[in-house]
């Protein structure tokens, strides 16, 4: 079975002007195309895993940040109560 062809429609139009049959083919093998197809379903997860991790760590770094923020925000009052007594 043929996947990916190489065409060379000069060469075609050359072979039916002189009344040959033009010669057409796959450029690559099955295995090749399924190697290929593997190899990049695997830099395509692995790079979705990537972006899927960078963006949780942009998530719990920010919601880190909102806790402590709420948390200071908290103890100033706290702080000055104590001190005022």
């Amino acid at each position: 079975m043929s996947f990916i062809f190489d065409r060379n429609f000069d060469a075609e139009a050359e072979a039916q002007r002189r009344g040959d049959q033009a010669k057409v083919g796959a450029i690559y093998t099955r295995a090749e195309f399924d190697a290929a197809v593997a190899k990049a379903q695997a830099e395509g997860f692995e790079a979705g895993l990537a972006q899927g991790r960078d963006e949780a760590s942009s998530a719990a770094q920010q919601s880190t940040s909102a806790r402590q923020v709420t948390a200071v925000e908290a103890i100033g009052p706290a702080l000055q109560a104590l001190f005022t007594d």
